[in-house]
């Protein structure tokens, strides 16, 4: 799942970002990035890809921030660790206020330069207030971690119905992970240097720093307050080891994620709910051996949503917007589903994909997350 998005990533991040020479040699000697093509061509901004509207009753506003862990430093930057941080939150309706941006400009280029994707094709409509005005009161707050090296934004669909149903949300990267991390300097640390295997256990340190600081990143909370964690692949798999280790954790979702840690032999008690995809359906047709380990020593509820028509990264945004593209121009359609499979084969399939998604996790949250 993914060596496709590696390959395809690693090229970009080499030759379009700042980095150390020792950067550019571990990338290029995983591939010959000077026979790799950047996108040259262009998406037409008339026909903007667009998230679908979350169905809850309140706006939903984003701003972001920088959670540091001053325990931890950067061997790059030489700074403390720091994960770029957005705060997704219900919030009144505001005719003045701004739409949030789906990717940062310069985390846009990296991924449609890496992809091969015409500049500009995630200039999405996401539906997102820029910095509106909270409302008080919510019903908890929810942490979110993405795949290994995509952003968390990719995610936005959840992210976005989960907060227009009054959950607050914290959603953050990891650098040398991610694809791309801009730092507070203004500096950024390119994504894609660490395996999988060696990225799990920075990624779940920094679910420890992030419920450290909730106090301060989140108006309002309280040591009541219900804090739970969801992920999309790695950021799945992470949230439920977390769950494990942090008890400020209540519950935690692993959509479509190979698990990983100790919590795969020791299980736990607390809710951990689970959406899974035709990938971890083996050429025997059974089902992955790590999930059917975990979920036989889950102690407590332990809903399972299996959506086998789906691929991978149909958890994530690119399910509707694929096919969006396609509709657009069949052939950049197909370029992007080649890449990123979503297993999506029109429109009205990948909204229905989105709209199951958001049902599971809307009444998870709702039994397990709930302070009303």
């Amino acid at each position: 799942m993914l060596r496709s998005l590696y390959g395809c990533l690693v090229c970009a991040l080499t030759l379009t970002l700042a980095c150390s020479d020792a950067d550019a040699e571990q990338a290029s000697s995983r591939l010959r990035i000077e026979t790799v093509p950047l996108a040259v061509a262009t998406f037409d901004h008339e026909r903007a890809l667009r998230v679908p509207r979350p169905t809850g009753p309140f706006a939903v506003g984003v701003r972001k921030t920088f959670v540091v862990d001053p325990a931890r430093s950067d061997a790059q930057t030489e700074q403390p660790r720091a994960l770029p941080t957005w705060i997704y939150y219900p919030a009144f309706h505001d005719a003045s206020a701004k739409p949030a941006r789906y990717l940062s400009p310069a985390v846009q280029t990296a991924l449609e330069q890496g992809l091969e994707w015409p500049a500009g094709t995630l200039d999405v409509d996401s539906g997102i207030l820029d910095s509106p005005r909270a409302r008080p009161h919510y019903r908890g707050v929810l942490l979110v971690s993405g795949g290994w090296a995509t952003p968390a934004a990719f995610n936005t669909a959840l992210i976005s119905e989960l907060a227009s149903h009054g959950w607050v949300l914290v959603a953050f990267d990891h650098p040398h992970d991610t694809i791309l991390c801009e730092q507070p300097n203004g500096t950024s640390i390119p994504g894609l240097q660490v395996s999988g295997e060696a990225a799990f256990a920075p990624r779940v340190l920094d679910v420890e720093v992030v419920l450290e600081q909730l106090a301060a990143l989140v108006p309002g909370f309280k040591a009541s307050t219900p804090v739970a964690m969801w992920g999309h692949s790695m950021g799945g798999a992470t949230a439920v080891e977390a769950l494990r280790l942090y008890p400020r954790l209540v519950a935690a979702v692993d959509i479509d994620g190979t698990p990983r840690g100790r919590v795969v032999e020791l299980g736990t008690d607390e809710p951990v709910g689970v959406m899974s995809s035709g990938a971890f359906v083996n050429q025997t047709g059974s089902p992955d051996p790590l999930l059917q380990t975990l979920i036989s020593n889950l102690g407590g509820p332990h809903p399972v949503k299996n959506l086998y028509d789906l691929e991978h990264y149909g958890f994530s945004d690119l399910v509707v917007l694929i096919p969006q593209a396609r509709a657009i121009d069949s052939a950049l359609g197909d370029t992007m589903e080649s890449k990123l499979v979503t297993g999506a084969d029109s429109i009205q399939e990948g909204r229905d994909a989105i709209a199951t998604q958001r049902r599971f996790l809307v009444n998870f949250m709702s039994r397990h997350v709930d302070r009303r």
